[in-house]
């Protein structure tokens, strides 16, 4: 653990893993508040669109090419997210050093952002989407075509 006092004596011991651990529970945190908003988000988006959904069943599509339109929609959503994603944590990753350097009078920015981040959050993100996506439409599968249509008017 690196600690370093603080130059005021007035100020308490911090450390910096204890700063850098509060970032990393954060950044985790956003990252699965923003899985749980793209979870309802898709399953809202498949309910809205079950009548349609009944309808395609009813001209011979298949559960599994139904299932590979909301998939390609989510692969979609799930980029433009994460991109959009990057500007407020490279903001936030900014201000946490600047804290640091502040704080401690260190001539160093101690927080990077990785690609490993974003690929971790792009991968949640399809995982908790694709589960979301799955339960409506296996749900579905057993389901008549005539019955989805009736079920779910719009």
């Amino acid at each position: 653990m690196i600690c370093l006092i603080s130059p005021n004596p007035r100020t308490p011991v911090v450390a910096i893993t204890e700063i850098v651990k509060i970032a990393q529970w954060m950044t985790y945190t956003l990252m699965g508040l923003l899985a749980l908003i793209s979870y309802i988000f898709m399953t809202q988006n498949i309910h809205k669109h079950m009548k349609n959904i009944g309808i395609l069943k009813a001209l011979g599509i298949r559960t599994a090419q139904i299932l590979w339109i909301f998939v390609s929609e989510n692969i979609v959503f799930s980029l433009v997210v994460t991109v959009v994603s990057i500007i407020p944590i490279e903001i936030l990753i900014h201000w946490m050093n600047l804290y640091i350097k502040t704080s401690f009078n260190l001539p160093f920015a101690y927080l990077k952002s990785t690609g490993g981040l974003y690929m971790s959050s792009f991968i949640l993100l399809m995982t908790v989407m694709i589960l979301g996506i799955l339960h409506p439409i296996l749900k579905m599968s057993f389901m008549k075509p005539i019955e989805i249509i009736r079920k779910y008017k719009i």
